[in-house]
């Protein structure tokens, strides 16, 4: 091939330029140097001089690998026409005249080592296809990168312009402006040495395909001619080793050998004939994975310029991709030949520990005794040897069929992908009648001839099954006797604190998929046990249909009025069920022959019964599904009847218009061709429809179990109250009667109903996740859109982790819900486990709080780990913000571990009386902080927790309540003391607020100036009690003194006058 006289002129102009600008280079470069050498590293007014000069000379370093890259530019584009030349030469005259020489006569060990050389050399040849295909997809986006990064360049070629540059910004600006050039020359000369290169790889990758086709064809030929010497080796083996039967009269142990020998020479007669047929698999397997890695290859590139015409042929193509045709036991086979292999060697082992006795043998029997066993090792060696060939062989087929699955993985979600945004059949025209009337008269014929086809098994196959199905329908009359005994029993128990029970409300749900089961199951072994003929395409729709009649029977007996599960326990309106239940019958009846037909023809691959009935069929499902939910427009206001404010979102009716709505779309869009993403829009929401009436169906047993609980924890609060009560009524005092029967609770505990909510709710998101994920490929986007990356330590090194749009969605998620959890699961965890565990107060707040705590930092580390934030990564950060934090905020984080202290001691807990720096009131909240507390004023003082700590602290119940009062009594001098010791006492033991154990004492105290002092000490049993019991026991001795004529002494004082020192004033 000649070069262009215009691209020759070019080059030579480049090769001048380019020698100059060296030459300059270097002088630029020598210069710097010196200059650099000549500063003072240690001079710090030095520094920035120094950093433009290594600048400088790190620019001259990237000039000279930009020299090199000119360098190698030129040459290729001057050695590749030539070698363009030479390469179509060689593909139009070498290889055709290639043909595959005879295979020469040689040795078995020969011909496997050739065999193990060319199969390495075919290996390398595909790596290198592989690598030749990358890079010629590469070459097409390649020219307009560089043709960008060249109009970039441009604009940043001028050369600086500064008042008054110094010489090392001089020199600087110099090489940046030389660098900027020769990066334009080199991006012009790629640009002129990609389609060359391309053209090159091109022809290069046809010369690599044609030496893998003939290399594989001469593989195939070793590989037929090893078979064929392996065969007429273990002839020859089996021939040798084939018993002379010299004596009619063999002994035992030899007769046992010559069986085992015979069963041995089977065997291997047997695996050496079946690698013939493994190689023809192995093969096959071969080939279709070929043929699928080139099918996948064109779709992708054909789908980035395909348009909406495409979607026809696409449509027909993914019916064929998307089904492999895999049936293979390779599993089976490698566990068979694993244990055969076992085998072998525990009769090798028999025979080396357990020899036969040959002492009354004779001369010939231990000869063929000999020979025999000779002949049995060979076989078993013999046999070792194939086996491990079939082994390999197998191995291999198992590699390729797992990668045939995911290749066929792969072009089914790709063409998934682009056939939901396009038509899979051309849009409905004045054809679709004829198209409709030739479809039914077709599949008319195929119904017919299938069955024909069907047949019914001997009676003696499905005997057993008969059977079988009579026990589990005669098991299930008696559960439906059961339910029907029982259900109306627990319907008029519901609401009942002492008889009613959540377990019955799980009874009934499992109870009804139980008593419905033999219909679908006598369908199902009758399509499967009993009928021969079916295609097991068609198996698998009849497996659905069983299914839904499985499914639809349960729904019809939890609609049941009025004891059914939905009306009598799980509150659902009864009007809205028996309007539901009607509607829900036929619609069922005319869907479900309608929507089996649909899949059925989905399945098979023609268009014109495409364009015809599956439109006519998907049509009439839409509308069927349409009327379905507008039936339900007149019993929407019955869906929420006890709300008091409805938002928008629970709005039935403006569902029911928005479903509507989508079923109109859906027809529209089946008009004009759109069938299959309709189908997935429909599927996806059969199957969302699914999930909510799952989650609602959990979420109302949630309801009901949580109302029971708060019903039995106020019906033992209030049992409680009563057994006071009765207390009360045997010191004659009078008392309410209390109604033990219904409490009219009709609501649950606000912690318990949001944590409720929140988990239906992440059932419901991960519910419609999963399986809007397995039909709709195309939100897995969210993976594609990458954020940022994240290197992260592993022990094999350092790699890049990169956080996808998905990644932080998902630790959005997973922050919202664990908050929400911190906030509401430990009242729901109170409420519902720690309330019947005998706990103090305190330590259940205790255990909320801490609780609480570890689901914040669970969220941090889980939330951090989703966006690539690791532990490892953070300790650091988080060791400095401790030591920052210690200094700084020293009383936060002391009042911040003083919490934690008070939790886990616990010198104070929840509803304690305490005394700390002369205030006394209840505690009433712990916090991370501060710690409040309630003074006899009803006043909130919050307290630092490192008060509670570090200062002295009185808890007047800690762990007793009873405390000791005193109470001081003085009475005037001559009194009798022994009547006012007696009084006293009997004061005390007359109140009740004052313990008998321990007993109260009364003490003369002193004789006092102006009274005789005594002191009553008396315990109570807590801390409200002491005022109240000093008021009455004060009010109680005033009264008991004055009866008895005992005078309380007041202060006495004595005023002596002096009357000289009077008059003298």
């Amino acid at each position: 091939m000649r070069i262009p006289l215009v691209l020759l002129c070019y080059l030579l102009l480049l090769i001048s330029s380019t020698v100059f600008a060296e030459a300059t280079t270097n002088t630029a470069l020598q210069s710097a140097q010196r200059q650099l050498q000549q500063l003072d590293p240690k001079d710090e007014g030095d520094k920035a001089l120094r950093e433009i000069y290594l600048q400088v000379v790190d620019t001259y370093s990237q000039i000279d690998s930009m020299h090199s890259q000119i360098s190698s530019f030129k040459d290729s584009l001057q050695s590749l026409p030539k070698s363009i030349s030479q390469l179509k030469k060689q593909l139009a005259q070498e290889l055709p005249a290639k043909a595959l020489a005879p295979i020469k006569s040689q040795p078995l060990p020969a011909f496997e080592r050739d065999l193990t050389q060319l199969q390495a050399t075919r290996l390398e040849l595909q790596r290198n296809r592989d690598k030749i295909e990358n890079e010629i997809n590469s070459y097409d986006q390649k020219p307009i990168q560089l043709r960008q990064t060249l109009t970039e360049l441009k604009k940043a070629t001028d050369y600086p312009q500064n008042s008054s540059p110094t010489q090392a910004q001089r020199l600087l600006n110099e090489a940046r402006f030389s660098y900027n050039n020769l990066k334009r020359q080199a991006i012009n000369l790629e640009l002129l040495f990609i389609p060359l290169q391309s053209k090159f790889d091109r022809l290069k990758l046809n010369w690599t395909e044609a030496e893998l086709k003939r290399l594989s064809a001469k593989i195939r030929l070793y590989q037929d001619e090893i078979q064929q010497l392996r065969q007429v080796a273990a002839d020859k083996l089996l021939t040798d080793t084939a018993p002379a039967n010299r004596q009619k009269n063999n002994p035992p142990a030899i007769t046992a050998l010559i069986k085992k020998n015979k069963q041995l020479s089977e065997k291997l007669r047997s695996i050496v004939a079946s690698a013939t047929t493994s190689i023809t698999r192995l093969r096959i397997l071969e080939q279709q994975y070929s043929l699928i890695q080139q099918s996948y290859k064109v779709i992708q590139q054909q789908l980035l310029l395909s348009e909406n015409s495409y979607g026809v042929d696409l449509r027909r193509f993914s019916q064929r991709f998307s089904t492999p045709q895999i049936s293979s036991q390779t599993n089976v086979q490698i566990s068979k030949i694993r244990l055969n292999n076992i085998e072998l060697n525990q009769l090798k082992l028999d025979m080396a520990i357990a020899p036969p006795d040959t002492s009354a043998w004779t001369t010939d029997s231990i000869e063929d005794l000999q020979g025999l066993q000779a002949s049995h090792l060979e076989l078993i060696d013999n046999l070792h040897n194939a086996y491990s060939r079939e082994l390999d062989g197998l191995s291999k087929m198992l590699t390729l069929e797992s990668q045939i699955k995911q290749q066929y993985k792969q072009g089914e979600l790709l063409l998934t992908e682009y056939l939901i945004w396009l038509p899979s059949v051309p849009a409905i025209d004045f054809s679709w009648p004829r198209q409709l009337i030739d479809g039914t008269q077709e599949q008319l014929v195929r119904a017919e001839k299938n069955f024909n086809a069907l047949q019914i098994k001997p009676f003696q196959q499905w005997a057993r099954w008969l059977v079988i199905y009579v026990i589990i329908s005669a098991l299930m009359l008696l559960l439906l006797k059961y339910q029907y005994q029982h259900e109306k029993i627990w319907s008029r128990q519901v609401g009942n604190v002492i008889n009613d029970r959540f377990s019955r409300s799980v009874r009934l749900v499992f109870l009804a998929p139980i008593v419905c089961l033999p219909p679908p199951l006598l369908v199902y072994l009758f399509l499967h046990e009993i009928v021969t003929g079916i295609s097991s395409d068609t198996q698998q729709i009849n497996d659905i249909f069983c299914l839904s009649l499985w499914l639809y029977l349960t729904f019809m007996c939890w609609l049941r009025r009025p004891y059914g599960l939905l009306i009598s326990h799980l509150d659902v309106p009864e009007d809205f069920c028996v309007k539901l239940k009607k509607i829900f019958m036929p619609c069922y009846v005319l869907a479900t022959p309608t929507v089996w037909l649909l899949i059925y023809f989905d399945h098979t691959p023609a268009q014109d019964l495409h364009a015809g009935i599956v439109r006519l069929l998907f049509i009439v499902t839409a509308l069927l599904a349409g009327c379905f939910w507008g039936a339900l427009w007149k019993v929407s206001p019955h869906v929420n009847p006890h709300a008091k404010k409805i938002s928008w979102w629970q709005q039935s009716k403006l569902w029911l218009i928005s479903l509507i709505a989508v079923h109109c779309l859906l027809v529209i869009a089946g008009l004009f061709g759109y069938l299959f993403g309709g189908l997935i829009v429909m599927f996806i929401l059969l199957a969302v429809t699914l999930v909510l009436s799952t989650v609602f169906l959990i979420y109302r047993l949630g309801v009901r179990w949580l109302l029971i609980a708060e019903r039995r924890i106020s019906f033992d609060k209030v049992r409680a109250r009563r057994s006071e009560i009765l207390a009360a009524r045997e010191k004659n005092e009078e008392m309410p009667i209390l109604e033990e029967n219904y409490l009219g609770q009709k609501s649950v505990s606000e912690q318990g109903s949001v944590i409720l909510k929140a988990l239906c709710i992440g059932l419901l998101f991960v519910g419609l996740y999963l399986l809007v994920k397995n039909f709709l490929p195309s939100l897995d986007v969210l993976d594609k859109v990458i954020l940022w990356s994240n290197d992260v330590t592993t022990a094999s090194g350092v790699i890049s982790e990169s956080i996808s749009l998905r990644s932080v969605i998902t630790s959005g998620f997973v922050i919202g819900l664990t908050i929400l959890a911190a906030y509401n699961l430990p009242g729901l965890f109170e409420l519902l486990i720690l309330r019947h565990i005998n706990l103090t107060p305190g330590t259940c707040y205790a255990i909320t709080t801490i609780t609480r705590y570890l689901l914040i930092l669970i969220c941090f580390l889980a939330a951090s780990s989703q966006i690539g934030v690791e532990w490892a990564k953070l300790q650091w950060l988080i060791a400095a913000m401790g030591v920052g934090l210690g200094f700084g905020l020293q009383e936060i984080v002391a009042n911040f571990v003083s919490g934690i202290i008070i939790l886990f001691e616990k010198p104070v807990r929840i509803g304690d009386t305490v005394t700390i720096s002369g205030l006394t009131g209840t505690v009433t909240k712990i916090k991370i902080r501060a710690t409040t507390i309630v003074d006899w004023d009803r006043k909130e003082v919050i307290i630092p927790n490192k008060t509670f700590i570090t200062d002295q602290l009185i808890n007047w119940s800690l762990s007793d309540a009873i405390t000791r009062v005193i109470l001081k009594v003085g009475v005037a001098h001559g009194s009798d003391t022994q009547l006012i010791h007696k009084l006293i006492k009997e004061i005390s033991h007359a109140n009740p607020r004052v313990l008998d154990s321990p007993a109260p004492e009364v003490i003369f105290m002193a004789l006092g100036h102006s009274t005789l002092d005594f002191e009553l000490r008396y315990f109570v049993d807590n801390v409200g009690n002491r005022n109240s019991s000093i008021n009455e026991l004060n009010q109680q001795i005033d009264q008991l003194f004055k009866e008895r004529g005992i005078t309380i002494a007041l202060p006495q004082m004595d005023v002596h006058l002096h009357p000289a020192r009077a008059l003298m004033k």
